[in-house]
């Protein structure tokens, strides 16, 4: 059975990633309801204790996203979006979120070195090119969004149980 928040993680991250492909950001409103959605949800479904799993994992993930941040790894609409985005999942569920996140990060992150025509220059270095270009991650995270979906209708695919 899908749980009821992963339509709405999928389509949010659908619509965060066309936001971050046309502008590159992520909209903090949609940040916030996509966190209100997800506290809402496991709030309905697992009652109180629901809910203050769904606020400690937002809290988790938005203390480690903001090391990643200042590291510069991670812009803030991305850590805020995948933090939004676990709040209303189950723990297993949420770390299924983002491996399959992680996943299609690495995938973009290639895809987006073969068609920078920095290639040639990676494969003779045997070093990765500094561009200072940001990914748009929000295309990984509706893409963990997916994969989790598809994961979930093949409970095979789950990668933590």
């Amino acid at each position: 059975m899908i749980p009821p928040f992963v339509p709405i993680l999928t389509a949010a991250a659908v619509v965060a990633a066309v936001s971050d492909v046309r502008v590159r950001k992520i909209p903090n409103a949609l940040n916030g309801a996509i966190a209100i959605a997800g506290i809402a949800v496991a709030g309905t479904t697992g009652g109180l204790a629901g809910a203050g799993t769904a606020v400690a994992i937002l809290a988790v993930l938005l203390a480690a996203g903001t090391y990643a941040f200042k590291r510069a790894w991670f812009g803030g609409g991305d850590i805020k979006l995948l933090a939004a985005g676990c709040c209303g999942l189950t723990p297993a569920l949420a770390a299924d979120f983002l491996i399959y996140t992680a996943l299609c990060g690495g995938l973009l992150s290639l895809y987006a070195l073969a068609t920078s025509q920095r290639m040639v220059t990676a494969l003779i270095t045997r070093q990765l090119p500094q561009t200072g270009e940001r990914l748009p991650y929000a295309v990984a995270a509706a893409g963990g969004a997916l994969f989790l979906w598809v994961a979930l209708l093949c409970p095979a695919f789950l990668l933590v149980r």
